[in-house]
């Protein structure tokens, strides 16, 4: 997608069961919007929020951080299996 201006909202949810030597089940949803908006004719402001969760016997984690999801903290610190973080950067080429 181009990110010069525009939204973006993917979402999905999944659910799992196994049987063999064990069973177990689990229920996972994930909602990631992304908003751009131009300003002038170098700069975007970009804001982004992100939701996910995991329930169930062996729920599901989310590991993120980093220049990819939360600038300042470092790659992969945050690990949960329920997470919603905010960000709004803004962006000079």
């Amino acid at each position: 997608m181009n990110t010069d201006a525009g939204r973006k909202i993917p979402s999905g949810s999944d659910t799992s069961t196994r049987r063999r030597l064990a069973v177990w089940s689990r229920d996972d949803a994930d909602v990631d919007a992304r908003y751009y908006l131009r300003l002038a004719t170098n700069g975007v402001l970009a804001f982004r929020a992100r939701g996910y969760k995991s329930w169930g016997e062996f729920p599901g984690y989310l590991y993120f951080g980093g220049n990819s999801e939360l600038r300042g903290y470092d790659y992969l610190e945050f690990l949960g299996n329920k997470a919603f973080f905010l960000n709004a950067e803004l962006r000079f080429r």
